[in-house]
């Protein structure tokens, strides 16, 4: 098991660290205020824009009146106790906490160095090259090294867009997404459908293993459910132990097998994947003339996740037209 480590908020821009601030057993007050325990600047943070707070084993976010709010996880919150790995979205701004186990490219620099490593490197070559721009070749190798930069530079933004755990698209990229495949489905009169996926019992495997193995468990129930999917759906993960795919131009017919097919390849290959048997109760929605936004699709979605784990979990349910 990893040795923990102080807890702390960790500024991320890109997949890249920005700033830390390891967290005591005091209050932290987070704004833009020269007298704020945390000095994070940005045009849309308040000088007093929220409060961390120690309570018992963890720790609870409040919003301190602030003009933009406070977001985790990409809902909007007044007060809400933050767990492993939650993004505080903060005056457009991402914040993610750790309770001191470390999270892969923000517990660590190494991607921070990495990053930086790369841009004087760039920057070097860029020098020489400015020395050289009588040469013939100057102008080739300039092109050369541009095309370098913009790939760094689309691999970084790559990253905002991706769960650090599972490499899956994180939500709020799938928010983005599915907004775009609405418009597209509107537009051209395509069908659109939706999977909402919520593994079963899973704070029982944090509580009886650890959350070292339940993480190892939600990285493969990750692989698990992107191989179980086409090139052109957007799998995300949710939220926890929750999952999403949004499967543009299928039917509800086929929506229907696309589930099974995933509740099935999660209980009978997770054991080999992670050591432990998972299974997963999943909720689908197909776009209907009643759906006026996204949104309602999510919400069908989920309602028919709740059905499935009354029913006994392991199941697929449809959700009501």
């Amino acid at each position: 098991m990893k040795k923990k480590t102080t807890p702390s908020l960790n500024l991320v821009d890109d997949g890249v660290l920005v700033k830390r601030q390891e967290l005591g057993g005091d209050d932290c007050v987070i704004g833009r205020g020269p007298d704020c325990d945390w000095v994070v600047n940005g045009k849309q943070v308040s000088r007093n824009h929220a409060r961390l707070v120690h309570s018992g084993d963890g720790y609870v976010i409040e919003d301190l009146g602030s003009t933009n709010g406070v977001c985790v996880n990409g809902v909007k919150i007044q007060r809400h106790e933050l767990c492993h790995g939650d993004e505080i979205g903060l005056g457009g701004l991402a914040i993610v906490f750790d309770d001191g186990r470390g999270i892969a490219g923000v517990g660590d620099t190494t991607l921070a160095e990495r990053c930086g490593d790369e841009t004087l490197s760039i920057r070097a070559q860029y020098e020489t090259l400015s020395s050289k721009l009588g040469d013939r070749g100057a102008v080739r190798d300039l092109e050369r090294l541009h095309r370098t930069a913009e790939r760094s530079r689309q691999r970084f933004k790559d990253q905002a867009h991706r769960d650090r755990l599972t490499g899956l698209y994180n939500r709020r990229y799938f928010d983005q997404q599915l907004e775009r495949l609405w418009a597209e489905s509107a537009t051209d009169r395509s069908p659109l459908s939706l999977v909402f996926i919520d593994l079963d019992h899973f704070k029982a495997v944090n509580d009886v293993h650890g959350h070292d193995k339940g993480d190892q468990a939600l990285r493969g129930a990750a692989r698990l459910i992107q191989a179980a999917c086409r090139r052109d759906d957007v799998v995300a993960r949710y939220g926890g132990e929750e999952f999403v795919a949004a499967f543009p131009g299928m039917a509800a017919g086929d929506a229907a097998v696309a589930a099974e097919s995933i509740r099935r390849v999660v209980a009978e290959r997770s054991r080999e994947l992670t050591g432990l048997r998972l299974t997963a109760s999943i909720g689908v929605a197909t776009k209907g003339s009643g759906d006026r936004a996204c949104g309602e699709l999510v919400s069908r979605a989920d309602r028919a996740v709740y059905r499935a784990k009354a029913a006994g979990r392991d199941r697929v349910e449809i959700a009501d037209a």
